[in-house]
């Protein structure tokens, strides 16, 4: 195997392949010959959701490949409208199953609107890891988030 066929597996395994094409110039005595790369996004892994390319990007920038099992189940139902509860052990990517979907229904920023979404989360730890998760994910992206924490200190 050469070193090109190594980079176009790694390309397919971030989610992208890439294909060339051969353009000609038509008409006088000389036709140069140019090489353009065009990138075409396989539809597996994430791609197959079709999140807007900021999102996608911070997915490929966050290392993520394919989703897990919880994922595939419960994302395409929530972009689709539906309520799903998950229940499933840690480390899965419940998460994710729910950010993901949210950030792309929201995309922006609302100056009109104000909030769009409320994120109720049981104890303090896990609402400090889910806004990581959250802040994660909203690179370069137009959103806005607060964490308010309430309940009593003992």
């Amino acid at each position: 195997m050469g070193k090109k066929i190594r980079q176009q597996k790694a390309t397919l395994d971030a989610g992208f392949q890439e294909e060339e094409s051969n353009l000609e110039w038509e008409g006088e005595e000389k036709k140069p010959e140019v090489q353009h790369k065009k990138i075409v996004v396989a539809k597996n892994g994430f791609a197959q959701y079709s999140f807007f390319p900021e999102l996608f990007l911070n997915i490929m920038l966050n290392k993520l490949k394919n989703p897990t099992p919880v994922q595939k189940k419960t994302i395409p139902l929530i972009m689709e409208g539906k309520d799903v509860v998950v229940s499933y052990k840690t480390g899965s990517g419940k998460t994710l199953s729910y950010i993901l979907p949210l950030i792309n229904k929201l995309q922006s920023h609302s100056q009109i609107v104000g909030a769009r979404a409320l994120i109720l989360i049981p104890t303090r730890d896990l609402a400090d890891q889910i806004t990581h998760v959250l802040k994660m994910f909203l690179h370069k992206i137009d959103l806005r988030y607060s964490l308010i924490l309430g309940g009593h200190t003992f």
